[in-house]
Parts: C-alpha cells; structure tokens; sequence
C-alpha cells in the first residue's frame, strides 16, 4: 500500500482530495488491473494522473506508461514515480494506438484499461471497478464520467449510454472510453487497437465488442469514475469535427466488409465528407465472433438516424432512398403502404414535434 508520494502538486479541482480513503479488504481477492497511459508532452497534466493512479491504493494494481519520446519535462515526472510503475519507457512511437497497443503487451492484468495523460481517475474508482467485476461477472464494467471545461471550474457528468434504443441496433451505443474497463480476455479476442483511425479508435473497438459479443455481459454504474479534461490541446477539443466524419467512415467500411454495396455507395455519397473519403483505413472483424446479421441491423440503425433526420427536414427524396436501404419490418411496412401517399409530404409550417411523433409511430 502506498502511504506517501513524492513532491505535492496543486489540485486544480476542489472535490480532489490529496489522498484517497480506501476500501480496502484484505478478505477479498481483488483482480489485477492494468493501466496504460499513452503520453506525450503532457508534462503539465501527467503528474496528477500518476498520482490518481497510485493513491487508488489499489492492492493488485500493473501501472503501465507510454511515453512517445516527450521533449518537455515528462520524463522527469516519470521518474519521481518510477519505483511505483511497473513499468515504463520513453521513445518515438507512431501515435497514441501505437502507445496503448504496446502497453496491452505488457500487460498481465485479468482488467484493462487505458487512462490518458491528461486525466485522472475519482478517488476509489479502482475499487468500484474491480467490485463489480467480482460481484456481477462481466465482460465490461461502465461507469460515468466527470468532463473538465478548459478552466476546470466548470464541469459536468457524462458516460455511458447503452439504453432500451440500443437494443434496435448498435449504432447509437456509447461507452465512453476512460470509464470502461474490459476483461483482458476480451482485450485480446478484439486484438489491437487501430493505428488508423487517429479520433475514433476506441468507438471501432468498443462497436467491435458489440458486434461480438452484445450486451448481455455490460456492467453500467452510476459511479463518477474518472475526470476528463478538456483543453485546447486535447482531441476533444482541437479535433472535434473530425469525430463524426470518422465514425461515418467507419460504417461505410463496414458496409464494403460485407458487401452491402448500395449502403456503402449511399454514404460516400451522400453522407462522407470529401476530406475523409481518401482515409486509409479498412476494418478487420474476426469471422469465428461477428454475427453478420447484428452487422445488418447495425447498418441500418446507423442509417436510421439520416433518414429520421431528412424525414423530418421534409428531404423526400433523399429519405426515400434511405428507406429502402434499411431493414426494420416496420418501416418496410411503412415504405410499402404509405411512404409514397401525398398526405404523408411535408409542409414547413407544421411543427417538428408532430412529425417526430408520426416516426416514431412506426417504430
């Protein structure tokens, strides 16, 4: 157990305390966890996320980090805390899947996870973790997420969203990546994470589960997990409206897998961004785990969500295309028996809550 740390470093959240009260129990068997933190030149954060880390005072903790050859004061952090970390380095790597990739071979842990440099876990969030996994035998345990403004003053609570519309189709679940953690059984039968795509990495991996896998093995809690920061360096933040254009790729990857060549002409028409379409990336799902008819309605939920969109814009004809690309039996019926009736087209003044409501009438 860890009882003191090196050199205290401001907080630059009141609900932070310095140490973390444990709860621990020295009659359970608690399940290693690995962390992994991907880093570079995050000299300004990376302290605070060791130290959330190693104040978990987590009994059977592997602690990972990354580094990609940082030209700040990273290195020096690194090696305050060194005799804690089981393990690190510091070198040029091709980018942060490259990092996380390289810290799942180290890794030995039964629970894994990644935390980027920027981060920093709750206090006993391990422990929430690891109960759960003990308690209810998941594949994944989910918790929530507190989001950091760039001041850190304002903030707000986000996580997962796995919901009764997820059960329609895949395209709409959310597992927000620093508070999901996997059984590293799984972590291997995904295999690594794609070096491809530079936003969305964690969005194909974790749709690569569901479409293996499915729900039934989703632990969801409502414990605040871990702090996410924004800032104008972050992803989130310098990066936001590259996000969508990637997911999009994504499914239209997904379609060219399986063939569904009129789904994938569809969206690199009418749905892909011009400065996306070049992105090299092809999506690799391991035969022996996909259900291809998951993989279907998958598709179609994801084309579900344009088709509501232009419906309700009164984008006929675009809508009209949508809807015979996607496979619901309801709204097959609806496309049969009164799509093409001219009381069904729409006029700007009536308002978008009655429209909404007719959708979702044939659903």
């Amino acid at each position: 157990m860890i009882q003191n740390l090196p050199s205290n470093i401001k907080q630059g959240c009141p609900w932070k305390e310095e140490t973390s009260p444990t709860i621990y129990d020295e009659n359970i068997n608690w399940p290693k966890i690995s962390i992994v933190t991907p880093s570079y030149n995050q000299g300004q954060f990376i302290e605070e996320t060791i130290r959330s880390i190693l104040l978990q005072n987590y009994p059977n903790l592997e602690y990972i980090i990354i580094d990609g050859g940082s030209k700040d004061d990273t290195v020096e952090i690194i090696k305050k805390y060194e005799k804690y970390i089981t393990y690190w380095v510091s070198e040029h790597d091709e980018g942060q899947s490259h990092a996380i990739n390289k810290g799942i071979e180290k890794s030995t842990g039964e629970i894994f996870n990644w935390l980027n440099s920027d981060d920093f876990y709750e206090k006993n969030a391990l422990f929430n973790i690891a109960i759960n996994f003990i308690n209810n035998n998941p594949d994944i345990v989910t918790g929530t997420v507190r989001v950091l403004e760039i001041d850190a003053e304002n903030w707000y609570i986000t996580g997962h969203y796995i919901g009764k519309f997820c059960k329609k189709g895949y395209a709409i679940a959310r597992l927000f990546q620093p508070s999901t953690f996997l059984l590293m059984k799984k972590v291997k039968q995904l295999g690594e994470i794609s070096t491809e795509l530079h936003h969305v990495m964690d969005v194909e991996w974790y749709l690569k589960y569901l479409l293996y896998f499915g729900f039934d093995k989703i632990c969801e809690i409502d414990e605040i997990i871990v702090n996410y920061r924004h800032h104008e360096a972050s992803k989130s933040i310098a990066k936001k409206d590259i996000f969508m254009p990637e997911i999009e790729f994504l499914y239209y990857r997904m379609a060219l897998l399986i063939s569904e060549n009129k789904i994938a002409d569809f969206i690199k028409k009418h749905i892909l961004v011009e400065e996306i379409k070049s992105l090299d990336y092809k999506m690799k799902l391991d035969e022996k785990y996909l259900n291809i008819k998951i993989l279907k309605e998958t598709l179609s939920n994801f084309l579900y969500k344009y088709f509501s969109e232009h419906y309700v814009k009164g984008n006929l004809k675009l809508a009209r295309k949508l809807a015979y690309l996607i496979e619901y039996k309801d709204l097959a019926e609806y496309r049969k028996q009164k799509f093409r009736l001219p009381q069904w087209r729409l006029k700007n003044i009536y308002p978008i809550l009655v429209t909404w409501r007719r959708i979702k009438s044939f659903f």
